[in-house]
């Protein structure tokens, strides 16, 4: 433990041009676990630097960022912006709240490797509950995929959204439930108009490819249509 003190046994302060740097590397503490520092004041700028850059956090005005993996074992919320180049873990809940600022986007998850095509957002949920569940309360899009394949060259196999349920059960189990299931719930006063679509699907531009394509390789129906309504 280092221990900076005066003759008198006051408080040591240090001058400007001064730097603690200890006798040998992992060969001091800053405090202990009984006896530790109130607060830590970095400028901007700062970069708290584990073992010579093997993983830093660096700061710039209402940013940090770090160079590599993060694992968190609490709640991460109150956040600005997180910028990472690596692997972000954590055990509790991520809370992103967006301010009424005009169009700013929560979450943003970029994949730049064009060569090994690697998973760029993956959710594993061994539970009962939701996997992703979004609440939207404007006006606005909910869920906007926006695939542009208009800067690559070849032939492209793409899904834009691709949606796979894999069944390995035994023979006496029985699944219910969708593979993808679309709801409108409208609950309308009198006075109330909801012409909301459940599903639209508008192919444009100069494809010839089919709107729709049903592969239905079961024994059930292909489309099943409940209308209870004198729409059409």
């Amino acid at each position: 433990m280092l221990n900076l003190l005066e003759d008198d046994g006051t408080s040591l302060s240090p001058k400007n041009d001064r730097e603690f740097i200890p006798q040998a590397t992992n060969g001091a503490a800053l405090g202990s676990a009984t006896v530790m520092w109130s607060d830590l004041f970095l400028a901007e700028g700062g970069i708290i630097n584990f073992n010579n850059g093997n993983q830093t956090i660096t700061h710039s005005l209402g940013t940090l960022t770090t160079n590599g993996d993060l694992a968190i074992a609490g709640a991460l919320s109150g956040v600005t912006t997180l910028g990472m180049s690596g692997v972000l873990t954590t055990a509790g809940a991520i809370d992103i709240t967006i301010a009424d600022e005009g169009n700013d986007v929560g979450l943003t998850v970029t994949q730049n490797d064009v060569t090994n095509n690697p998973i760029a957002a993956n959710i594993t949920n061994a539970g009962t509950g939701n996997s992703l569940f979004i609440n939207h309360n404007n006006s606005g899009i909910m869920i906007n995929a926006n695939q542009d394949v208009s800067t690559h060259t070849g032939n492209l196999n793409w899904d834009t959204i691709n949606v796979v349920r894999t069944n390995t059960a035994s023979s006496t189990s029985t699944n219910t439930g969708s593979v993808m299931k679309l709801e409108n719930k409208a609950a309308l006063s009198d006075t109330a108009t909801d012409t909301t679509k459940v599903l639209e699907i508008v192919q444009d531009g100069d494809s010839t490819g089919r709107a729709i394509d049903i592969i239905n390789y079961g024994t059930g129906e292909g489309i099943k249509i409940d209308q209870n309504s004198n729409a059409r």
